[in-house]
């Protein structure tokens, strides 16, 4: 609202005063009085004149002082009010004037100096200079200014006031009031200040306001109030201190408030540069901040709390030649806020409902600007939100491409309008300490271009994605218009729910991901402009629908990943009018494909280079060709797929629903490849490239190798039923696989001559070129012979004559069980000279595969499988056996390759010294319990395969590689002096040398694995191909690694030392983990890092354990889902002391606001003991020294490392991030632990977390530089906080004596007083319930009386005593003689509230049976046996209780009557109450808390009566003493004996009815039973393995309840009955109600 302003006379202060209608305390009635009253106010002034008029060079004006400068007739007019003093221009006496309203004037350029007082200028302006601060003098300038426009006849006067000193002033108000003239009229403006000086204002408020009669109308001439300067400064910003940027105590900063009324304009306008340091903008007017050099609103040194706070309800405009920084929190309402510069940048938080990146339109008739924030890149500028801020909105438009968002911006909706060039840039950016900063970008639903009526299209939106994380949006719609509009991604990741492109979708670089469902138009088009970098990523469970262009340039440019659905859709016929629509198509340099792929695969359609359909992957399709060659046609209809390119296969390719049966290889200079998987085709021929199995086991009906094509089989096996080849050029090569087929299906039959061409007719029959099968090393061609049994070796040429004699082909041809005459004969005793096995070279059997080999020195040019080698006998203590660029296979047990060592005449069996020729010779065993010598030498050539069994090397494995397969085992034994025989492996740089799948026992040996091939990383994705690989169980002395390794697939690695240098072993992968134990690092990385679930939590755990480490060069990191464990060699040390934290492992991402502090996950985990380790820790990153990022864990347990501060945890530089986590373990107070030798560098801004929090913590000081020393918060404060509750004591004795650590009895009151784990605290508010505690502890330390022991045994005893008192009362009938009686009792028991607001509600049945003896006198005496059981449930408590008791009790009384009105009696008792309890409010679990009580008790009464009433009278009292078992529930808790007094008084009334024989007397009773003595329970509470205790008392006992009873009896000759009921009440809820029934005979 508009504030008038009005010019009055105030009686109280005798001058003209400017006041606000709507807050002065000076306006009276009657002074409503406009501008031309003021002046005749001057007049009378003026009229009373008695004295000289004088000039003043200067003035002052105090508190309480004003000076009011007003013009008449062209003169200027000086009105004080107050007492202004100055100095005059007197030649003598001229100071400490005053200065009068009788004329007095200010000399030109006099000084004015504010002390608290206010200059007003109204109407006019004054040369007088007010001062500024005089530092040197130290003055300070302190007051009001108030410029007022006046305003005649609808026309506004200026008011320019520019003789400010130019300076400092420490507080200044300003009061800026115009005139607001009518259409036609003229605004009345006011300005202070001047365009060449400086002025810097520490400390006050700027008001803007109207003068009354301004107008109100909404086309009005609004007025202009304005501040100008060269360089302008407003608040002072207090101090940055600390690493956090905290404000400074000492220099908290001063506030320069700005205040502009609605209706105003406002203008803060700077030569240079305009500063808000700290203060509040309000603006519901026009409020336009100019300068040229800058405009600065907030201080960016302050990196905590923003010091500028803005309300804005108007326009306020932020505008600059060079820049604007822009520090202030913002959050749109009403108003609108516009920034525009060269340079803006945004360091505050802005939240709104609408924001332009653009130009903002100009406010007109026809149009104007909707945004609530407009930021605005002048002159080719840029934008910049910085990191650490935070812009939200609701709808962004984007107009321009000059934004880079370094923080957050977040949008709900994203426009790009018409005709418009747009786009974002999102980069990360770096501390300056070297740390990431990652920016986070989510822009909504995005609209390229508009669907209006009259948009023409050709927008483009280009988002340029530097940063780490992807930009994320929930979708993305393209435009076409006349013409298309566009979107590019030129880098980085883009991330996307929902895809509708009618345009153009241009991936120039970066990865655009589909999360959600999606739609690429006819005509539309998805460019893939860049092989390297441009990918299409289809993700799980989202699907595009193709009826575009999905294009790379001539399928070498771009990827496409498909793990969701991407369909390439048919052509549309025209129908009805309606255009055809062209099929999509889909042109790429690569597709792998995890989801599904729906296309057809003419080229037209689907032109890639290479497909990959993974296991999880399918290619819908449909066939398009014929295996006859004919064309597709109606009456020939399509029965093969013929594949054009290459496809690699794991997955499954299906036409119409199922699997499809043939193909065709038609793909020159490619491949259709099947890789690791089980595949069965009908038939595939290849007519150009090659069909090929990659370590795939694939069977065919038909394989037809013809024209250009060819075929391979690279591991795994190729069961082949018909197989035929055109050519030798038509190869089927095998490289370390199978072929497998039969006589028939190579088109072969057995004749008594030998191996023929099988008959033309014969069903299934194939047909081989000779020489056409190459079998490489290690390569079988697995042939079934069928009914042949037996052949010879001149009949085996018809076999060896497929297969290529190719020095390369050195494969074996297996017949299996077929017997070769000549090799049968030749075997004795299972052994086979190697002479008689010359004659068949490359071809065995089952036989020969199992044989023992003599004679043999080498094996070479084929291939060969026995079972084992005896060389020749030799008087030598070594000798070598040769392996020459071949596979040997040895399939025995025992000496595999040995000879008799005859020296000396000795026969003594010796394993030989096995040696390679080249890298390509290879040995393979396969048995169990199997024996080797010496393997290889100092050449390392060749490889071992330990395929299956286990092999005991028996000297040095000196080899190019190893492979040990999963389930096998390769044990390394000790030499003569108990040292394990070395392992060491080749050099190659661009393969693996060491798969560990099964077993190396090694841990006496030193292993050296040669390799120095290192994982690849592309886009942050490790591909580990090429690199060493342990899947299962590696144990060495020593392990030495030329290159990088792999421990996945729950591999685990043992090394007593590791020297990995310049290299990484990997702990873990994006689909598995591992675990590594070293017990000394002296080179190299290791770098754990498994993969989260899609959930975010731990698929699995990496376990690394590094017991010391160098001092340079050695590093261990904890990424994602893995726990490293330093200064311990066991990988399960960190598992255990994790698992206690309360904290568990799962993705916990702080760009989305996840803290571990509050969700209890943490990334990874670091934990660590001992002394002083010496290597670099990172977790989360990689920064430098020991490096713990936010939501990772460094975890220390106090017991396992030195407590006393004299040795650090580390040696390095100790650095945890905000927002991570340091969590000790069983820390006692006075522990002191120093995590780092190196203070240098040192910043912990960890959140720590360990036990007893509540009353003990560290030193703030002291944890910043790195140490912790713990220390217990003084009592008296804690139990200030508290309250003195129970058990306080008892916890924090245990706390202060250091006898927490390690005490499973305190377990539950460890965890209350601890953050992590209390049920006290709430870790999303970070807040302690101290009401919680209060009510946990109390409740838990008076279990002992909650139970209601003690109250259910009281109440016993009274029932024992009540039915006592009936046997022994006068009123009772009794026989002379023996009686016998039963009675039988039960009833409900309520104290709710008598145990301190506790309570306890019980049901008691018990029976008595007794016997009494009445003799001649009158005299009675008896005994009494009771038995009975009790159900209790607590009340009013949170330790919730439920007890069964049982009840056993005997008494024996006596009574005796005087003259047949008095009566005495007395009895003694004792009964036992066995209580079992179970308390389940805080799981204490089952416990017993028996009773035992004895009581004492006397009562007279006396008989009187009143007609046929008897009206009794009586007075008891009665002892009883309770005694209380200990027991443990929580605390251990002790009870003293308690002594009760009750004195019960009361009075009976009855009276006797005789009929038909029977005595009927009714009777009632009233009493009050005061009870004095411990009737609170006094417990002793205490905690195993604690010194301390505390006391507690609790009532249990009611102090007078009242009882009432009605009953009745009958008797009838010896036998008697009797029916009572009985209430009682009392305070605390005390409520009892109980039944009894009796019978006895009288002999």
């Amino acid at each position: 609202m508009n504030r008038n302003f009005k010019v009055v006379f105030s009686k109280a202060r005798g001058a003209l005063m400017v006041v606000n209608e709507a807050t002065s305390s000076v306006q009276a009635k009657g002074t409503k009085t406009v501008i031309a009253a003021a002046v005749a106010a001057l007049s009378l002034g003026a009229g009373v004149a008695s004295a000289a008029s004088q000039t003043f060079t200067d003035v002052t004006l105090d508190a309480g002082d004003s000076l009011t400068v007003t013009s008449k007739d062209g003169a200027t007019v000086y009105t004080p009010a107050g007492t202004v003093t100055g100095t005059t221009n007197a030649t003598s006496d001229n100071t400490n004037k005053t200065f009068a309203a009788t004329g007095d004037t200010l000399d030109s350029g006099a000084a004015v100096y504010l002390n608290g007082g206010v200059l007003v200028l109204t109407g006019t302006s004054t040369d007088a200079v007010v001062k500024a601060d005089d530092a040197a003098n130290s003055k300070t300038t302190s007051g009001t200014i108030t410029l007022n426009s006046v305003a005649s006849a609808g026309a506004g006067t200026l008011v320019t006031y520019d003789d400010l000193e130019e300076g400092t002033f420490s507080k200044l108000d300003l009061n800026l009031n115009v005139f607001n003239a009518a259409t036609g009229g003229t605004a009345g403006n006011v300005t202070i200040g001047e365009s060449t000086k400086d002025l810097t204002i520490k400390e006050g408020t700027l008001k803007t306001g109207t003068i009354e009669g301004s107008s109100t109308a909404a086309d009005k001439k609004a007025g202009i109030a304005t501040i100008t300067g060269k360089n302008l400064a407003f608040g002072v910003a207090p101090d940055p201190v600390g690493d956090k940027g905290e404000t400074s105590v000492t220099n908290p900063g001063f506030a320069y408030d700005f205040d502009n009324a609605a209706d105003v304009t406002l203008n803060v306008t700077a030569k240079e540069t305009v500063q808000f340091n700290k203060g509040t903008i309000t603006n519901a007017g026009t409020m336009t901040v100019t300068g040229e050099s800058g405009v600065f609103v907030g201080n960016q040194d302050l990196t905590v709390g923003k010091q500028v706070t803005i309300a804005n309800t108007g326009d306020l405009i932020f505008t600059d030649t060079t820049k604007v920084d822009f520090n202030a929190d913002y959050t749109a309402t009403a108003g609108r806020l516009f920034i525009e510069s060269k340079a803006n940048t945004i360091s505050g938080n802005i939240t709104a409902d609408s924001l332009k990146f653009g130009i903002r339109i100009t406010d007109s008739d026809t149009a104007k600007e909707t945004n609530q924030v407009v930021i605005t890149a002048t002159a080719s500028g840029t934008n910049t939100i910085k990191y650490g801020s935070t812009v939200d909105v609701k709808a962004l438009t984007v107009e321009d491409a000059a934004t880079t968002i370094n923080g957050t911006l977040k949008a709900a909706t994203t426009a790009v309008t018409d005709k418009t060039t747009a786009g974002l840039t999102v980069v990360d950016t770096t501390g300056t300490t070297g740390k990431k900063q990652y920016a986070a970008v989510s822009l909504g639903d995005i609209t390229v271009g508009s669907a209006a009526s009259g948009a023409q299209g050709n927008t483009s939106f280009t988002l340029t994605n530097q940063a780490e994380n992807a930009v994320e949006a929930s979708s993305l719609t393209v435009v076409k218009n006349t013409n298309a509009s566009t979107f590019e991604l030129d880098a980085g990741k883009f991330s996307v729910g929902k895809l509708t492109n009618q345009g153009n979708v241009t991936l120039k670089a970066g990865e655009f991901s589909l999360t959600g469902e999606g739609s690429n138009a006819s005509d539309a088009t998805i460019t893939l402009a860049d092989t390297a970098t441009a990918s299409l990523v289809i993700a799980e469970g989202a699907s595009l629908q193709n009826q575009g262009d999905i294009t790379g340039t001539d399928n070498t440019k771009g990827k496409i990943k498909v793990s969701g659905t991407l369909t390439n859709l048919p052509k549309i016929e025209a129908v009805g009018g309606n255009k055809a629509v062209d099929a999509g198509t889909i042109t790429a340099a690569a597709v792998e494909v995890d989801g599904v792929l729906s296309t057809a695969l003419d080229t037209a359609t689907y032109d890639v280079a290479e497909t990959t359909i993974n296991t999880a992957g399918e290619l819908q399709t449909s066939l398009n060709a014929r295996l006859d060659g004919a064309a597709v046609a109606d009456q020939k209809p399509a029965n093969a797929l013929e594949i054009a390119n290459t496809i690699d296969l794991a997955g499954k390719i299906t036409a119409a629903g199922a699997e499809v049966p043939n193909y065709i290889v038609n793909a020159t200079g490619g491949a259709f490849t099947i890789k690791e998987a089980d595949k069965t085709f009908n038939t595939v021929q290849v007519k150009a490239g090659a069909f090929a199995t990659d370590d795939a086991d694939v069977t065919l009906s038909v394989l037809e190798v013809k024209e250009t094509g060819t075929a391979t089989v690279d591991s795994g096996t190729l069961n082949v039923t018909t197989l035929k080849t055109a050519a030798t050029t038509n190869t089927v090569t095998v490289e370390d696989g199978t072929l497998a087929t039969s006589l028939t299906g190579l088109g072969l039959k057995y004749t008594d001559s030998g191996f023929a061409a099988a008959d033309a007719t014969t069903a299934g029959a194939g047909k081989v070129e000779g020489k056409s099968i190459v079998l490489g090393t290690s390569s079988l061609l697995d042939l079934d012979l069928g009914s042949v049994t037996e052949v010879t070796s001149a009949q085996l040429t018809g076999l060896t004559g497929l297969v290529s004699d190719d020095a390369t082909s050195k494969g074996l041809i297996d017949i299996g069980a077929t017997q070769i005459k000549e090799v049968k004969e030749a075997i004795k005793d299972g052994k086979i000279a190697s002479t008689a096995l010359s004659s068949i070279a490359g071809v065995t059997n089952d036989t020969i595969k199992s044989v023992t080999v003599t004679g043999l020195d080498e094996v070479k040019d084929h291939d060969a499988i026995y079972g084992a080698i005896e060389q020749a006998d030799a008087a030598a203590d070594s000798k070598d056996f040769t392996i020459n660029d071949v596979s040997l296979t040895l399939t025995g047990t025992g000496n595999l390759v040995s000879y008799t060592n005859t020296t000396d005449g000795k026969k003594v069996p010796t394993l030989s010294t096995i040696k390679f020729t080249t890298a390509d010779s290879e040995l393979v065993t396969t048995g169990e319990g199997a024996q080797i010598g010496q393997v290889g030498d100092n050449d390392q050539n060749g490889s071992l395969y330990v395929k299956s069994g286990d092999l005991t090397a028996n000297g040095s494995v000196t080899i190019n590689s190893l492979e040990v397969e999963s389930g096998a085992k390769l044990s390394i034994a000790d030499d003569k002096d108990g040292k394990g025989y070395a392992v060491k492996t080749g050099t190659a740089t661009g393969e693996a040398t060491a798969i560990i799948s099964g077993e190396l026992a090694a841990a006496n040996s030193d292993v050296t694995f040669g390799s120095t091939a290192t994982a690849a990383n592309a886009d942050d994705t490790y591909s580990f191909d090429n690199v060493n690989k342990v899947t299962g169980k590696l144990a060495a002395k020593t392990l030495t690694l030329a290159g990088d390794m792999l421990v996945n697939q729950g591999g685990t690695v043992e090394a007593g030392k590791l020297d990995a240098t310049g290299k990484t072993v990997f702990v873990g992968d994006s689909a598995s983990a591992g675990s590594l134990s070293v017990g000394e690092l002296t080179a190299g990385s290791i770098y754990a890092d498994p993969t989260w679930k899609e959930d975010g939590s731990a698929a699995a755990v990496s376990l690394v354990a590094v017991k010391k480490a160098a001092a340079t060069g050695a590093s261990v990191e904890a990424d994602r889902s893995s726990i490293v464990s330093v200064g311990t060699n066991d990988v399960t040390a960190g598992t255990a002391a994790f698992a206690k934290t309360g904290f568990t492992l799962a993705k916990t991402d702080a760009a989305k606001k996840e803290y571990s502090i509050n969700t209890k996950t943490v990334n990874s985990v670091v934990y660590a003991e001992g002394l002083q380790y010496a290597g670099n820790v990172y977790a989360g990153n990689d920064d430098a020294d020991v490096s713990i990022d936010a939501n990772s864990m460094l975890l220390i347990d106090a017991t396992k490392v030195d407590a006393t501060g004299e040795k650090s945890v580390f040696v390095e530089a100790v650095n945890m991030a905000a927002n991570s986590v340091l969590y000790v373990d069983n820390v006692k107070n006075g522990d002191k632990i120093s995590l780092t030798a190196t203070t240098t560098g040192t910043s912990i801004n960890a959140d720590l977390v360990h036990e007893g929090d509540l009353l003990m913590g560290a030193d703030e000081d002291q944890f910043k530089k790195g140490v912790l020393e713990f220390g217990m918060y003084d009592k008296a404060e804690v139990v200030d906080t508290l309250g003195d509750v129970a058990g306080l004591d008892v916890i924090y004795g245990m706390y202060e004596n250091g006898e927490n650590v390690g005490n499973t009895n305190a377990q539950f009151f460890r965890d209350l007083m601890s953050s992590q784990t209390s049920s006290a605290y709430d870790s999303a508010a970070g807040e302690w319930n101290f009401q919680t505690i209060r009510t946990t502890l109390n409740d838990v330390a008076a279990i002992g009386a909650t139970t209601g022991a003690q109250a259910v045994t009281m109440d016993a005893v009274n029932q024992m005593a009540d039915t006592v008192a009936a046997r022994t009362s006068i009123l009772t009938q009794r026989a002379q003689g023996v009686n016998v009686w039963v009675d039988v009792n039960g009833g409900r028991f309520e104290g709710k509230k008598v145990m301190d607001g506790a309570g306890y509600t019980y049901d008691i049945y018990a029976g008595t049976i007794g016997a009494d003896y009445q003799f001649a006198n009158g005299a009675v005496l008896g005994a009494a046996l009771t038995i009975g059981t009790a159900d209790t449930d607590s009340k009013g408590t949170t330790a919730k209780t439920s007890m069964d008791s049982d009840l056993v009790g005997f008494s024996v009384y006596g009574s005796k009557t005087f003259a047949d009105i008095w009566n005495v009696a007395g009895d003694i008792g004792y009964l036992q109450a066995s209580n079992d309890v179970t308390e389940s409010g805080y799981g204490f679990g089952d416990f017993s808390e028996d009773v035992n009580a004895f009581t004492l008790g006397v009562r007279g009464e006396v008989l009187t009566k009143a007609g046929s009433v008897n009206i009794v009278p009586h007075l008891g009292l009665r002892y009883t003493r309770l005694s209380t078992d200990g027991f443990t529930a929580g605390f251990n808790t002790e009870i003293d004996d308690q002594n009760i007094f009750q004195m019960p008084v009361g009075v009976t009334v009855s009276a006797d009815f005789e009929t038909s024989g029977w005595t009927i007397a009714p009777k009632f009773d009233l009493s009050v039973v005061p009870t004095f003595g411990d009737k609170d329970a006094d417990l002793k509470l205490g905690i195993t393995g604690v010194s301390a205790s505390d006391d507690l008392s609790v009532r249990v006992i009611d102090s007078n309840p009242v009882q009432a009873t009605l009953g009745v009896s009958a008797t009838n000759g010896a036998w008697g009955f009797g029916l009572n009921y009985k209430l009682g009440v009392g305070s605390d809820d005390r409520m009892n109600n109980s039944f009894n029934a009796n019978v006895r005979y009288a002999f």
